[in-house]
């Protein structure tokens, strides 16, 4: 269950969007208790998760430049390995509620609260605005699901990329570099990713795929 103000249109090149959310989840088992070939594992049997996520974005008429803001945050009770909030990775519209980190494995951090805050910034690069440059930063602080800890409680990501956006909008791409600044790997910290997103419009041809002023109703006369 969950109370919204506004949303974001889950198109590739973003357009004005503003949106503030509060959102309940419950999770119930069957059963609950100890698993693992030890027994040192434990899954509960009632979860409850709560979270806020909070998005500003504005495209500059003229210029075609796009900031971005966004921040959400989450707690839980009696979260466990296999339901805490899932945080990493960097594939656009794959979630309603996307917790991305640049350069991290998808969902590679479990946690039972965090706080998330990214910045997003795009600059076109000719007159038409089909080519942009994209740069994005994320940051969060996040406390773990019991036994699942990683070093430090800070996770924090950057990405660039290059977005090209067709001339009537039928079909986008974004090619973007990431690099997580504290993801662990080989025993030190630093990785790195490269996603390739894609989409196709398909009612493209009835229009532009931007929301425009809404039409006048029509009158009728006896």
């Amino acid at each position: 269950a969950g109370l919204q103000f506004g949303g974001e249109l889950p198109l590739l090149p973003p357009s004005d969007a503003l949106e503030i959310s509060t959102w309940y989840e419950g999770r119930v088992r069957d059963r609950g208790g100890a698993y693992g070939v030890l027994d040192d594992r434990v899954l509960e049997r009632v979860s409850h998760f709560l979270w806020l996520k909070t998005i500003f974005i504005h495209v500059l008429p003229d210029s075609g430049r796009r900031i971005g803001l966004g921040i959400s945050a989450g707690t839980s009770v009696d979260a466990d390995r296999l339901n805490g909030y899932g945080l990493g990775g960097f594939l656009p519209l794959t979630s309603d509620f996307p917790r991305n980190i640049p350069g991290y494995y998808y969902q590679e951090i479990t946690a039972r609260r965090f706080v998330l805050v990214t910045g997003h910034f795009g600059v076109p690069l000719d007159r038409d605005k089909r080519f942009l440059v994209n740069v994005l930063g994320t940051t969060a602080l996040v406390s773990y699901v019991p036994g699942l800890d990683q070093p430090g409680s800070f996770h924090s990501g950057v990405a660039a990329g290059l977005q090209y956006n067709s001339p009537i909008h039928a079909w986008n791409f974004i090619f973007s570099y990431g690099y997580g600044i504290e993801a662990i790997r080989s025993g030190s910290c630093g990785a790195h990713s490269i996603s390739l997103a894609f989409q196709y419009d398909l009612l493209a041809r009835h229009g532009p795929a931007q929301p425009g002023p809404l039409a006048p109703l029509p009158v009728f006369k006896h």
